[in-house]
């Protein structure tokens, strides 16, 4: 029986009094009743912790939660994560909206087969006054159903070139219940990561049954960076090195630092240098040019 899953639904949010009354209304009206709704403020300074606190109130299945400061968007993310205590788990955005039947379409999904570690859906993309933009994209995100947890990380990776999505997908929380320590310290793909690790431990399934709509922004620049670093305001470290560090560690933390787990290393590079293969030749032209400004002598032509 559907109803008889449970899901925590967490829903982070900052600043989107706008918008979250929409998002919560979606959420309470799901097909699927019995989940738990916990509402992450980030310290809002606008209207929307009053909104949030009024649904709180009328509805027993929403908690409402406010931190201490702005943390950045990850890492309240990753606080409702921790929250989590149902065997279902998804991240809901702050200003986005779901079908009704989201939740029912996707646990269900998930709770007909086992070995699925996400179930995810189509996906539109809306604007500021709600109307649909662009509908299920053609660069979506697609997964590898291999039975080999090494061959559905890799090709994971390719797979978020350009679309994360899924990270709004319905998890099986045994599936990422240890993320948060793997890509807590990374501000940068740290959503793709999150994606790679639930691949590791389970196959992804798809549904377009359902739909998740994403809320595009014209005029939210100037404050994108208070909402993803909070008040700490430091610029993520885009760099190619970064990237190889964060998909490598979380694939050592995968398959727990095992001798097979670090010969395979060289791959999860290769991947992810091909992926970012223009940033890789820019960078390593940069590096390059560094090193010969810094270690050559341009008299004696010599390095040293």
């Amino acid at each position: 029986m559907i109803n008889s899953l449970e899901v925590c639904v967490a829903v982070p949010f900052f600043n989107e009094e706008a918008y979250l009354m929409d998002t919560l209304i979606s959420l309470s009206s799901q097909s699927l009743v019995n989940f738990r709704a916990v509402l992450l403020d980030n310290s809002s300074t606008d209207g929307s912790s009053a909104i949030a606190k009024k649904i709180a109130q009328e509805d027993t299945r929403f908690e409402y939660h406010r931190a201490s400061s702005n943390k950045g968007n990850l890492t309240n993310f990753l606080w409702g994560l921790e929250m989590c205590r149902e065997p279902y788990f998804m991240w809901l955005g702050g200003h986005d909206l779901i079908s009704e039947n989201y939740l029912h379409e996707l646990t269900k999904a998930l709770g007909a087969d086992s070995s699925l570690s996400f179930a995810y859906s189509s996906h539109d993309f809306i604007s500021e006054g709600g109307a649909v933009i662009e509908e299920e994209p053609s660069n979506s995100a697609k997964f590898s159903h291999s039975e080999r947890a090494q061959r559905r990380f890799i090709e994971s990776i390719g797979a978020l070139v350009v679309d994360s999505s899924p990270l709004h997908a319905v998890f099986r929380s045994s599936a990422i219940e240890g993320v948060n320590k793997y890509v807590i310290h990374s501000q940068f793909s740290w959503d793709h990561s999150i994606l790679s690790y639930a691949s590791y431990f389970g196959k992804a399934v798809y549904s377009n049954k359902a739909v998740y709509s994403r809320r595009v922004f014209e005029k939210r620049a100037s404050t994108n960076l208070s909402r993803t670093q909070g008040d700490r305001k430091v610029f993520p470290n885009k760099s190619m090195i970064n990237l190889i560090n964060v998909y490598c560690l979380v694939w050592l933390q995968c398959t727990k630092f095992s001798f097979l787990g670090m010969m395979q290393v060289p791959r999860i590079v290769f991947r992810v240098k091909k992926r970012f293969s223009i940033k890789l030749l820019r960078n390593l032209a940069n590096l390059i040019l560094t090193f010969l400004r810094n270690n050559c002598n341009p008299l004696s032509r010599r390095c040293f």
